[in-house]
C-alpha cells in the first residue's frame, strides 16, 4: 500500500555544495529567470515563459505537490546562498498503489557542466528511496528526449537504465516528439544510495 505521512514537514536536504528546500513565492523571479530562456526549454514540453504570471503558476504548482501529497519538488540553491534558486528537482505523478514516481529536474545554464544536478539528484534519490521518505518508492522513472545527451548522461551516472522509446509520445514545439524511457529501481543496497 502506498501511504503518505500526513504530518511530515517538507524535507530539507543538504549536499556538499547544495541546499534543497521548499519553494516559496519569493522564488518566482528566479523561476522566471530559468524558464524564460530558450536553451532551458529546448528539452521540455513547455514553451519559453513570457510572463511572471507563468512563473507564479509554476511555483504554486510546485508548492502544492507536497501539500496535495502528489510528490515533492525541491528548490535547488547553493549551500552558501540558500535564497537564490538555481534549479529544481523532484518527483511527481505518484501512481497510488504502485510505489512508482516520475522524476523531473531543471537547472539554470550558468550552473550546467559542474556536476550540480548529479549531486542534487543523488541526494534526492537517497532520501526518496530511504526510510524517511513520506511515501515508499520502489521505482523512479524519467522521460527524456533522445537528443538531450546531457540529461541522459546524468541519468546513467545515477544508475537509471533505458527501457525503451515512446515514439511520438507528445506534441510540442510544433511536432510529435519521441521520448526515451529510463527507470531506477530501489534495491536498497545500490552504490548510488551510499
Amino acid at each position: 500500500m502506498n501511504t503518505w505521512i500526513p504530518s511530515a514537514s517538507f524535507p530539507i536536504l543538504c549536499t556538499q555544495r547544495l541546499l534543497l528546500r521548499e519553494f516559496a513565492v519569493e522564488d518566482i523571479p528566479a523561476v522566471f529567470g530559468i524558464f524564460s530562456r530558450e536553451d532551458v526549454n529546448t528539452w521540455t514540453e513547455t514553451d519559453t515563459m513570457r510572463t511572471m504570471e507563468e512563473a507564479k503558476a509554476r511555483v504554486i504548482n510546485r508548492m502544492n505537490l507536497f501539500k496535495d501529497r502528489m510528490g515533492i519538488r525541491w528548490a535547488i540553491t547553493l549551500l552558501d546562498n540558500p535564497k537564490d534558486v538555481i534549479g529544481s528537482c523532484g518527483y511527481f505523478s505518484v501512481r497510488r498503489g504502485t510505489q512508482t514516481v516520475e522524476t523531473g529536474y531543471d537547472l539554470h545554464p550558468d550552473y550546467w557542466n559542474k556536476g550540480l544536478m548529479t549531486e542534487a539528484l543523488r541526494e534526492m534519490i537517497r532520501f526518496s528511496f530511504g526510510p524517511c521518505s513520506p511515501v515508499p518508492i520502489h521505482r523512479m522513472e524519467a522521460l527524456v528526449m533522445p537528443e538531450n545527451i546531457a540529461s541522459i548522461r546524468v541519468l546513467e551516472k545515477l544508475g537509471f537504465e533505458r527501457e525503451g522509446r515512446r515514439r511520438e509520445f507528445g506534441f510540442w514545439k510544433g511536432r510529435y516528439q519521441d521520448v526515451d524511457f529510463y527507470a531506477l529501481l530501489n534495491r536498497g543496497g545500490d552504490p548510488i544510495l551510499k
